[in-house]
């Protein structure tokens, strides 16, 4: 697993972030795990597959293969790629992390 050092803005969109004013960016400087590819694959597909009706399969799911150091990964993945582009799932968002959170 390698550490990259990611001292970028999340909102800015030449950084991968969900594009916006600059002014509204939040600055990150924080070591993350990054997750091997295929595990980067794994949790791109479930959550691009998650839905109301099938939240408690997906946690099941992630809980087999997620390990604890690559949660700001998927933290970061989620809030920026995810949420942040997707209001109208919110709460689905957020039933799945409290479902994961409930080990």
């Amino acid at each position: 697993n390698s550490v990259e050092n990611n001292n970028k803005r999340i909102g800015d969109s030449k950084n991968g972030g969900a594009s916006g004013d600059s002014k509204k960016a939040i600055s990150v400087s924080a070591a993350i795990t990054i997750p091997p590819e295929g595990v980067r694959d794994k949790i791109h597909f479930l959550i691009n597959n998650l839905s109301k009706a099938n939240v408690d399969d997906k946690v099941l799911e992630i809980k087999k293969f997620i390990e604890p150091n690559f949660f700001p990964y998927f933290s970061s993945f989620l809030v920026t790629k995810r949420v942040a582009q997707e209001a109208n799932h919110l709460e689905m968002y957020a039933s799945f992390l409290k479902k994961l959170g409930d080990r």
